[in-house]
């Protein structure tokens, strides 16, 4: 269980963070663009299987799973909270951060996964569209009128 979890590890690439100094909306852009980089390594994408799969017979793998979860959960969770508090996203944005990273960050999982579509900065620039078109505050420019 040990060395298959370390080798997991070795290979786990991470989310890189945002500067802080940027602005909300080029920081998600430069965020989903680091989970594509993720989406596009060849060894991760075939391991993302594997650790799915065996994370439920292998504490070692689990908690491994559990670790980049938390990792993640940290990382996007600043980006869209600092879109919550440049009044860019509304507040439930934050108030579930489970729900809201699943809708930003599941089309590029799916994307890299299933390799149906391009992998590619217009995947990017389609999902984060979407993300603050469902998620943007009313006052925000750019929201649909009568929304």
């Amino acid at each position: 269980d040990a060395l298959v979890a370390d080798v997991f590890t070795m290979c786990a690439p991470s989310l890189v963070e945002p500067d802080p100094d940027l602005a909300f909306e080029p920081a998600l852009r430069q965020l989903v663009g680091s989970a594509l980089d993720l989406m596009t390594d060849e060894r991760w994408k075939r391991l993302v299987p594997a650790l799915l799969l065996l994370k439920t017979e292998k504490s070692a793998l689990a908690e491994l799973d559990d670790q980049m979860h938390e990792d993640q959960m940290g990382v996007i969770g600043n980006v869209l909270r600092r879109g919550v508090d440049e009044g860019v996203l509304r507040p439930e944005v934050a108030d579930d951060l489970e729900m809201s990273i699943t809708l930003l960050v599941g089309p590029i999982l799916m994307a890299g996964l299933v390799e149906r579509v391009p992998v590619d900065e217009r995947l990017v620039e389609r999902v984060v569209g979407q993300f603050l078109s469902a998620h943007r505050t009313a006052h925000e420019p750019g929201f649909p009128a009568g929304s």
